[in-house]
């Protein structure tokens, strides 16, 4: 029995390093997953993003070509139309036809 009782502390020893790396482990696991959630997150973000980059870039791109195009009347406009305000006038205006502000005199 002499033999016996000197591997009990060995025993115990060992039993209780492993007992601290199984909650180790378990602690790490717990950190990937939730590392592996944040991940997905993220790249679903991402995804997303991308998705909705790539439908800006689509309207853009239609607006671009709605302005590019030229109506078959706009020749016609653009001949009839009467000279600009800017020619008819001195007083400066605002894009709703009203008067400009008076603007202070420049100093130095």
């Amino acid at each position: 029995m002499a033999s016996g009782d000197g591997l009990r502390p060995v025993l115990a020893e060992t039993v209780a390093e492993a007992r601290a790396q199984a909650e180790e482990l378990e602690d790490l696991e717990g950190r990937a997953i939730r590392a592996a959630e944040k991940r997905r997150v993220a790249i679903s973000r991402m995804t997303e993003t991308r998705r909705k980059m790539r439908e800006l870039g689509r309207k853009i791109s239609e607006q671009e070509a709605m302005l590019r195009e030229e109506p078959p009347d706009a020749q016609a406009l653009a001949v009839s139309a009467p000279q600009s305000v800017s020619s008819r006038t001195s007083t400066p205006t605002t894009i709703a036809g009203a008067p400009a502000p008076p603007t202070a005199p420049r100093v130095g």
